[in-house]
């Protein structure tokens, strides 16, 4: 009943006007007690970059991510990597539930100078590259890969080829997992928040 009431037009109405800007405002909330902005979306085209290459800017919610990473943390990782990581939010959550070593790639050298900005001020220290994440050397180290539906079915692929034939261990985050086919092996855990039947807000982890 959720599920079909969650697609009526009224609650898609509520959905957009109301609760997604409420969800947003709240996050703002959360950046500002922080002292940075992270708080966006941004098409690739505004930012010269071609939109082949991935998915516009967006964030993942402060609540859902201290809620995966304090899952990945409980699993023995310490180090982490967000492909994608836009302004920061990631690595700043990363920070506060206890990783020790954080990297973020994004093709963007306007986010990734936000993201370095950010981190300043909150004295976070974190290894930063602009570049295409298809060229991007991984650290030699077991990681979580934390990934916000950043790019297409064909560089998902290429990552997780890749990612499948180094010798490191990984536990990959996909949060809204749209190309999750790409993967060899089901999900070992699954995160749902159904946001009252509005939506259905999922994170998918693998272990590979």
């Amino acid at each position: 009943m959720s599920h079909i009431l969650g697609r009526s037009y009224a609650f898609q109405v509520v959905r957009h006007r109301l609760y997604l800007p409420l969800l947003r405002f709240n996050d703002k909330v959360k950046d500002f007690f922080r002292g940075i902005r992270t708080e966006d979306i941004i098409e690739l085209n505004e930012m010269g970059i071609n939109p082949s290459f991935g998915t516009r800017y967006e964030t993942t919610s402060y609540s859902t991510l201290k809620c995966v990473l304090k899952i990945a943390k409980s699993r023995g990782f310490d180090s982490m990597i967000d492909l994608g990581c836009g302004k920061g939010r990631s690595l700043v959550v990363a920070n506060e539930v206890g990783f020790s070593d954080i990297f973020g790639v994004d093709i963007s050298q306007k986010l990734i100078d936000h993201c370095k900005s950010n981190l300043k001020k909150l004295k976070i220290v974190a290894h930063l590259k602009c570049c295409d994440a298809n060229e991007y050397e991984l650290p030699d180290k077991d990681l979580v890969v934390f990934l916000f539906n950043p790019f297409g079915e064909e560089r998902m692929s290429h990552l997780i080829k890749k990612l499948i034939d180094s010798e490191n261990k990984y536990l990959v985050i996909y949060a809204n997992p749209k190309h999750s086919r790409c993967f060899p092996a089901e999900p070992i855990h699954i995160e749902s928040n159904p946001h009252f039947g509005m939506y259905d807000e999922v994170t998918h982890f693998y272990q590979l």
